[in-house]
């Protein structure tokens, strides 16, 4: 019988028998600020006082002070103005403490309410980690790995994650007057099922930076060893609840043990809105002497999320969907359903009611999938009917109202369904029948 020690990832093991202290090697990539380094009693009661007064709880030795406003990061001006462009003002409570986290080099395990902003949590940090390397050369693996437990969380995670990317430029050469001086670029690439295998064979030829994957096709590449995991320095699995269910969770498991067969500093970044037990089991095994953050209730509704139940027998059911559908005015509407022959009962319902509407499922292809929420995305639809599959990586601001056609088996999935509404903390109408 295989002993416990054997299942301790190889870098821990190695980090207790020398240090005896858990040590991911990263060192801090946080600019030299004053104002969020805490460093006498004063600035450590400000932070104090600025958790107690957002909401967040910290668990972990040496945390940073919470950050108050972007500028403070000396970020590059396009990246600033980007942040404008997209409707960043001010960070969010679940931005203010992880950001400044990750850029300490710390592992961190964030537990934050849907629609709160954890993405950019995790990508703005790269505008500082990512050129401390050069880019990646033809055929080598990328620096930085981002999990998603869907192709279409991980569709818009790229999509997101591109634009800070793709502003990044290290200068290489001798910056002296009369010497060569060269600018290079960073790329991102969607790895999963939809994504035609040519077109993925072509760009990691070319060689990669920032990965952005669902486990299965990940997994097919790197065991064909066309995609090498040893480069890998910022690990982030987002959504870490959802990969807690069913085969998801050996997968995962896998990609990280391919991800930590080496003894390179490396960050490992959790992200969720609930916390199964399952969870803590995971993050024992991930990450190194980590910084918890927890904002807001965990388990439970966003703020602004005006919750309203209608009891009725099932037959009814769909009249009173029609209903609710015409008396509403700010379309789109997500209706949930738990099964595939709800969700396209539904659909071709509405369809003959007129409404524009379309069904998301497992079993639509991928690329039908990806051109669905594009246009949901867009304005194009009115209501899009969809199993659990899209209570997770459906981020379209102005959606307020979801409909729970059928209840959902679990309180977390019951969570992210009314986190699709809510977002950017707009208020949002979540009804169930």
């Amino acid at each position: 019988m295989a002993s416990s020690s054997e299942f301790i990832p190889l870098r821990k093991k190695q980090k207790r028998a020398s240090t005896g202290l858990e040590d991911n090697f990263v060192s801090s990539y946080m600019p030299k600020n004053p104002a969020i380094h805490p460093s006498s009693q004063d600035l450590l009661e400000k932070a104090v006082e600025c958790r107690l007064s957002h909401g967040i709880e910290v668990k972990g030795e040496r945390c940073p002070m919470p950050l108050s406003r972007f500028d403070e990061l000396h970020l590059p001006a396009s990246t600033m103005a980007l942040l404008h462009s997209l409707g960043y003002e001010h960070p969010t409570p679940v931005q203010m403490q992880a950001i400044p986290c990750i850029l300490g080099g710390r592992d961190v395990i964030v537990l934050a309410e849907t629609g709160s902003g954890k993405t950019l949590s995790y990508c703005l940090p790269l505008c500082h980690m990512l050129p401390l390397f050069p880019p990646t050369l033809p055929g080598e693996g990328p620096r930085v790995l981002m999990m998603a437990p869907t192709r279409e969380l991980a569709q818009q995670i790229s999509i997101y994650c591109k634009q800070f990317v793709a502003g990044l430029r290290r200068q290489t050469g001798d910056p002296n007057p009369g010497g060569t001086l060269t600018k290079t670029s960073y790329s991102t690439l969607l790895v999963c099922g939809g994504v035609p295998k040519k077109d993925l064979l072509t760009e990691i030829e070319k060689g990669v930076d920032v990965v952005v994957a669902t486990p299965g096709r990940l997994l097919h590449l790197s065991g064909e060893e066309t995609l090498s995991l040893d480069q890998v320095a910022y690990l982030v699995v987002d959504e870490a609840d959802r990969f807690m269910q069913g085969s998801l969770e050996d997968e995962l498991r896998k990609v990280i043990g391919k991800v930590t067969e080496s003894l390179r500093p490396r960050q490992t970044l959790l992200f969720s809105a609930t916390l199964p037990n399952n969870l803590e089991r995971l993050a024992r095994s991930a990450v190194l002497d980590p910084i918890t953050i927890e904002v807001g209730a965990i388990g439970v509704t966003a703020v602004g999320v005006d919750q309203r139940v209608e009891f009725m027998h099932s037959y009814q059911k769909s009249q009173r969907l029609l209903e609710t559908l015409r008396t509403t005015e700010t379309p789109p509407v997500l209706v949930f359903c738990n099964t595939i022959t709800t969700v396209d009962q539904i659909a071709d319902l509405l369809h003959r009611e007129q409404f524009h509407v379309a069904a998301l499922h497992s079993e639509r292809e991928p690329g039908v999938r990806f051109e669905i929420v594009d246009a949901l995305r867009n304005g194009k639809l009115d209501v899009l009917v969809t199993t659990d599959l899209a209570s997770r990586g459906i981020d379209v601001p102005g959606i307020t109202h979801v409909i729970n056609f059928d209840m959902p088996l679990t309180i977390e999935d019951y969570v992210h369904r009314c986190g699709r509404a809510a977002r950017w903390q707009s208020p949002g109408k979540p009804a169930r029948f």
